[in-house]
């Protein structure tokens, strides 16, 4: 039996938008122009928009200092389901790829165990 993976501290938009507020209120800059959570909640949307577009055309995304996304091809191949263990055809498609940059990985490595 396959088990699937805890989905432990999963943070969804909406705690996104309240952390990204909390953190911008600590700002000088944000004091003298501030925005609300609704506001917020349209930049992340925008932002997901445009990297959906992009990756949907073919387009490699980079945020130096943080992760690389980009598309990938995949081959048609045959698997096997392991409800049945029947062998199935799965079709070639395009998956996402995603590579953490190096600043990333070293703080995931120095920081690894601590919540």
């Amino acid at each position: 039996m396959v088990q699937k993976p805890k989905t432990k501290n999963v943070i969804g938009k909406t705690e996104l938008v309240r952390i990204i507020n909390e953190n911008l209120q600590k700002d000088p800059l944000y004091r003298k122009n501030p925005i609300n959570g609704i506001q917020i909640g349209k930049v992340v949307d925008k932002f997901l928009e445009e990297v959906e577009k992009a990756l949907v055309k073919g387009n490699q995304i980079s945020l130096k200092g943080y992760f690389t996304l980009k598309t990938m091809e995949t081959k048609a191949r045959v698997g096997t389901n392991p409800a049945t263990k029947k062998k199935i055809n799965i079709p070639k498609g395009r998956r996402i790829s995603f590579k953490p940059s190096a600043n990333l990985k070293s703080k995931l490595k120095t920081n690894s165990g601590k919540k």
